[in-house]
């Protein structure tokens, strides 16, 4: 099988789970997602070479915060006790911290710091998509299609801009390039990107998956330009430490990082932009 074939297989597959977990029900989408997340905080770890307590650790938090949001969104057991399962993950990641004192090789800085982005850089954005997920439920402004069009964006923004930039780079005085952390990413990539973001933008809202154009037209814009910059920055992270891909998780494609790792910056992004949208254009209209 062809490296092509295998990518071309796998991706596919990929993309059925992700967009079945979302459309089946909440436990399939809380279930698989988890796991991504669990898998994702333990890639990072291992990546960094941290001991396998600190690493377990990690993974056990990644889950916590994760199962926390979805709790906290969902009416399966009530608000309450998503609120009080993510203080007690608070407590949990403040004494993991202290019990760094009290580990044979101690490297205090380093392992705090580890423990800290594998949550935040990490988990926490696989958490958000709980958000997203139940935004129509916690404020009715969308369903879960929204999530649906934050990872359609994020795959439409890499087909643009990989299209986009090899055309370009084919022209006499080739593209330009980003940055030395990327050298397959430049300026006529993002901007491609960007484009065919937009056009997916115009198909959510006539489809009636986005409810105002212009709100959609900026949201796809802010995920394209987050989801590139998020690919950058896990690429910053693998040259950091020498490796080419963060796992084996998926053949042809590399770890669950190297998946998800422009929905890291996304997410966070996508929600602080709709919600500052929607809030500004509910309080111009009051």
């Amino acid at each position: 099988m062809s490296e092509l074939t295998k990518r071309t297989i796998f991706g596919a597959l990929f993309v059925i789970v992700v967009v079945g977990s979302v459309l089946l029900n909440p436990p399939v989408f809380g279930s698989i997602f988890l796991i991504f997340c669990v898998l994702a905080v333990r890639e990072l770890m291992v990546m960094y070479n941290a001991d396998k307590p600190n690493t377990i650790a990690a993974m056990i938090g990644g889950g916590w915060l994760f199962a926390s949001f979805f709790l906290m969104f969902s009416d399966y057991l009530g608000t309450a006790a998503g609120v009080l399962t993510f203080v007690l993950y608070i407590m949990y990641i403040l004494c993991l911290m202290v019990a760094q004192m009290w580990m044979k090789k101690a490297e205090p800085l380093r392992n705090w710091g580890l423990i800290l982005l594998s949550q935040l850089w990490v988990a926490l954005p696989f958490a958000l998509m709980c958000f997203i997920y139940y935004l129509d439920s916690v404020h009715r402004i969308f369903d879960k299609h929204l999530l649906l069009c934050l990872f359609i964006t994020v795959w439409v923004n890499d087909t643009g801009a990989y299209v986009v930039g090899s055309l370009t780079a084919k022209l006499p005085r080739g593209n330009h390039k980003m940055t030395h952390i990327s050298p397959k990413k430049s300026w006529e990539g993002l901007v491609g990107g960007i484009l065919f973001s937009l056009a997916a933008g115009v198909i959510y809202y006539y489809v009636g998956w986005m409810h105002s154009l212009p709100v959609s037209l900026v949201g796809t814009a802010a995920i394209a330009v987050s989801a590139t910059l998020g690919d950058l920055m896990e690429s910053f992270v693998k040259r950091s430490v020498g490796i080419k891909d963060s796992g084996v998780f998926l053949p042809g494609h590399g770890g669950v990082l190297d998946r998800f790792d422009s929905l890291l910056l996304a997410t966070p992004v996508f929600i602080i932009v709709y919600l500052l949208l929607y809030v500004g254009k509910y309080a111009f209209a009051a």
